[in-house]
């Protein structure tokens, strides 16, 4: 997402409104916007509380980025007498010719972009079961949002978001049906998985100077680089590769039995993928296995020339002679023991 399309939010220490310290790339100066509130809803994959910004029509997701680095040894870290790093951020406009852009004197600062609340209601409903059966009965929007007032972590989605946007997100992810002006909702998984293949196939979709370039690098190249160096990896197999790391950055917002339900309408695509990793790996053990035969083979060679193998001597052994006999004499004692007769 390009760097103007994201509202970057320094939060002061102090706990000063927040109003006081937005700032908008098109207006480095700062904008003053009084409806800009901070709520707490529950993450839609884990449920724990998370902070998330929203004004009159949208909501936001709010991330901290640190600019202190936990790899660096102690004696090599710059930091304040409270610990925080000693770091400028410098953040500028990824369109062409457009200069805008900040110098940040402080490494905390707090990232916003914008948030699809069809999340939050996809955890709502597998939350309640929901998605366990297609004959769950239809629920007006009316008895919904007394449901999400039942559950701590999902009462603040009820009170603090406006009908519009809740309404909007159902008809994305359910089967509704009108009866005397009221509008009643049934969770589908068939139009959810439709929300989320959409989501998915248009970041796979992103050109490759546009997906993100950490996982592209560090993650997917090396995953899919032939054992062969003098190959070339098959373009579906990259694309099917950029297809299972999508489908991980959409489900890091999906409880997991959604994941689980995603991966595999996409079966096909993610079963080649496994195959071809497969056939590269049983590629890579044989050239391994063949590498530790020669370097046994050089070993034992070179400990052969090292050694001098000493003559064995041999003696001839003598033919004996045969010996006559030799005469028993019989001493005094054998006539003692000679048997007397009476």
């Amino acid at each position: 997402m390009a760097i103007q399309n994201l509202k970057v939010i320094i939060l002061p220490k102090n706990g000063n409104p927040i109003n006081k310290i937005t700032i908008d790339l098109n207006d480095p100066t700062g904008v003053d916007k009084s409806d800009w509130k901070i709520i707490s809803l529950p993450h839609p994959r884990t449920s724990s509380p998370v902070k998330y910004i929203f004004n009159s029509s949208t909501l936001y997701e709010l991330r901290q980025i640190q600019g202190s680095n936990p790899h660096l040894k102690d004696s090599q870290r710059l930091e304040t007498e409270d610990g925080s790093a000693i770091k400028s951020l410098l953040i500028e406009s990824s369109t062409p010719g457009n200069h805008t852009g900040l110098i940040i004197e402080d490494p905390s600062v707090y990232v916003t972009s914008p948030f699809n609340p069809v999340y939050l209601l996809i955890s709502f409903f597998v939350a309640k079961k929901y998605h366990l059966s297609d004959t769950t009965r239809f629920i007006s929007l009316e008895d919904l949002v007394d449901s999400m007032e039942s559950q701590d972590k999902f009462e603040p989605m009820a009170v603090k978001l406006p009908m519009g946007i809740l309404e909007d997100g159902l008809s994305k992810i359910c089967e509704s049906i009108e009866e005397n002006g009221d509008t009643f909702y049934k969770f589908s998984m068939k139009k959810t998985l439709e929300f989320l293949q959409h989501k998915t196939n248009k970041l796979k979709s992103l050109e490759e100077e546009k997906f993100p370039k950490s996982i592209l690098q560090k993650l997917i190249i090396p995953l899919v680089t032939p054992a062969d160096s003098t190959s070339s990896t098959p373009p579906e197999i990259l694309d099917a590769a950029k297809l299972k790391y999508s489908i991980s950055l959409i489900g890091s917002y999906l409880p997991q039995v959604i994941v689980n339900e995603l991966a595999k309408s996409f079966k096909e695509d993610l079963t080649k993928l496994d195959e071809y990793l497969q056939q590269q790996k049983q590629i890579k053990d044989k050239k391994k296995l063949a590498e530790e035969g020669l370097r046994e083979m050089d070993k034992q060679i070179k400990a052969g020339g090292n050694s001098r193998k000493k003559p064995v001597s041999k003696k001839t052994a003598g033919i004996k002679k045969p010996t006559a006999p030799r005469k028993v004499v019989r001493g005094a004692l054998d006539n003692f023991f000679k048997k007397k007769v009476t």
